[in-house]
């Protein structure tokens, strides 16, 4: 269901132009066929080759796709924004369904939509731990490649380091959470949507803001967790959330008023438990849409919301 939403939606919507030089190559070195090429330095203090006009995609081995704001200036720092997309689909539909796309000028970040590898079955999936893909000849390390993608944004494009952020649906928030399971320093804050973590997940003790949204009613990711047709047992919504907040040593759960997310069931639907308290000022939530399947049908206004929520944190804070 969630490739053909994103498939659906592309084409509704139609090619969204990025912004961006076509005379640098994808692996962050500048320069024409013909020169010496010199590596982007825009992570240094003072940097020597920081383009006004940056590449419009980064990583020349798994090129992903990269938008920078209309009026972007290397004198100033941009959040990063990662989308890791849901199985089947491909990044700039996940970015486009998540609202991503649409809000990079008005809330003024960089974004990267890469695409997962396709398994032996010709199907995009991320490699995670919540799901048991067949790829060949070898399974892809997407761990490390999100990680290489985080630090060429950071040479190609001028990054806030404090707000650094993940948004995934589905198997992609099944990877943006092992990111920060197996290292809660790797980014700022993630936005999970319908998401998993299998039980056993060992997790170290770190101070990363999460924000999960899961529909009570889906049937691809349960709710309630549990042991998946792959044989992977994963976290329930609610334990994967308070787990997060623990390591985080945030405060005990405060349920709070209900927010509305979708047009269908009309109304405030969407049960909210957040921590607060944590380390480093940083916080846990869980946004659970009351009859909401995987793929809810979500209001811009929600989007606006976790926006909000999203890029209010900060490693400076955390």
């Amino acid at each position: 269901m969630h490739y053909l939403f994103g498939f659906l939606c592309v084409c509704a919507l139609g090619v969204v132009p990025l912004v961006g030089s076509s005379d640098t190559t994808g692996d962050g070195v500048g320069g024409d066929g013909g020169t010496e090429m010199v590596p982007f330095d825009c992570d240094t203090p003072a940097p020597a080759n920081c383009p006004t006009a940056p590449p419009d995609s980064i990583d020349a081995e798994r090129p992903a796709d990269a938008l920078v704001p209309t009026d972007y200036a290397p004198s100033a720092r941009y959040p990063l924004v990662i989308v890791l997309h849901g199985l089947g689909s491909f990044g700039s539909a996940n970015a486009i369904y998540l609202g991503a796309i649409q809000r990079v000028d008005s809330r003024q970040y960089i974004l990267v939509t890469p695409d997962a590898l396709e398994d032996v079955e010709g199907v995009r999936g991320w490699n995670a731990d919540a799901i048991v893909l067949e790829f060949e000849p070898e399974p892809p390390d997407d761990r490390a490649y999100v990680r290489r993608l985080i630090a060429e944004a950071k040479r190609t494009y001028r990054i806030d380091e404090d707000r650094i952020y993940l948004m995934g649906t589905s198997n992609g928030g099944h990877l943006a959470l092992d990111l920060i399971c197996e290292d809660p320093t790797v980014v700022t804050a993630v936005l999970n949507q319908a998401g998993a973590l299998p039980e056993d997940a060992p997790c170290d003790t770190g101070a990363t803001s999460l924000l999960s949204v899961h529909g009570t009613d889906d049937e691809t990711v349960a709710f309630g967790g549990g042991l998946r047709e792959n044989g992977v047992t994963i976290l329930s919504a609610v334990n994967l959330v308070a787990q997060f907040a623990a390591r985080s040593g945030c405060a005990p759960v405060e349920v709070s008023a209900n927010l509305d997310l979708v047009p269908d069931p009309p109304g405030a639907e969407t049960r909210v438990q957040s921590y607060s308290g944590c380390l480093g000022g940083s916080e846990s939530a869980l946004w659970a849409v009351q009859q909401g399947p995987h793929v809810p049908d979500f209001t811009d206004a929600a989007r606006d919301l976790w926006f909000d929520w999203l890029l209010a944190s900060t490693r400076s804070q955390n």
